[in-house]
């Protein structure tokens, strides 16, 4: 009966050392994460120059590292103080529902749309 006592024991050890790493690993994404987000708030004017070159938000989003279109989207703004150079881009339509969770329709043009 101890053998299995100590089975457990073990087991209960080694999910205690699996949830540490687990925890670490979390920290360190989060980390990471706030360092990707300090870079992008330093390079604002090279997304910037980024995005009008290709005037895709996707690919802003993917070279840059942001984790969605919508965030992306939201850097955009606060870069520029308005969306107004955003709402041009190639695929604005394509990425609207992400952007706003509701499908583009050209009423929506007139909307500000800087509030999300």
């Amino acid at each position: 009966m101890s053998s299995v006592f100590t089975n457990d024991n073990e087991q209960v050890i080694e999910n205690k050392l699996l949830q540490n790493k687990i925890t670490e690993v979390l920290l360190e994404n989060m980390k990471l994460k706030q360092n990707i987000q300090q870079l992008q708030d330093l390079f604002g004017y090279e997304i910037c120059k980024y995005f009008e070159k290709t005037n895709n938000l996707g690919k802003t989003m993917a070279y840059f590292y942001f984790e969605t279109v919508h965030e992306c989207y939201d850097a955009l703004v606060e870069y520029y103080g308005c969306s107004d150079p955003i709402q041009h881009a190639d695929d604005y339509k394509d990425c609207y529902k992400e952007i706003f969770g509701r499908e583009y329709c050209e009423d929506n043009d007139d909307n500000n749309d800087d509030s999300n």
